[in-house]
């Protein structure tokens, strides 16, 4: 029986470790945040890329791609 409530305790303790390093991690940053790093990370990528291009997936990225595409469309 100890031995079943020393891995409970040990469990709910590294249960709460890991929520409290969870909660930290996410102050720290803010949505904006998140977004410049995101944008900064695929303009490193894919550079050259214009903005509007993004929501055209592969197809803003890939001249292949988009040929076969605008053919189909």
């Amino acid at each position: 029986m100890k031995a079943s409530k020393i891995k409970k305790a040990l469990l709910a303790l590294t249960a709460a470790s890991v929520l409290a390093g969870v909660a930290s991690n996410a102050a720290a940053t803010t949505p904006e945040d998140d977004l410049q790093n995101i944008r900064e990370y695929f303009y490193k990528k894919f550079p050259g890329v214009p903005l509007n291009e993004y929501g055209n997936g592969v197809y803003g990225i890939d001249q292949a791609s988009r040929q076969t595409w605008e053919a189909i469309e």
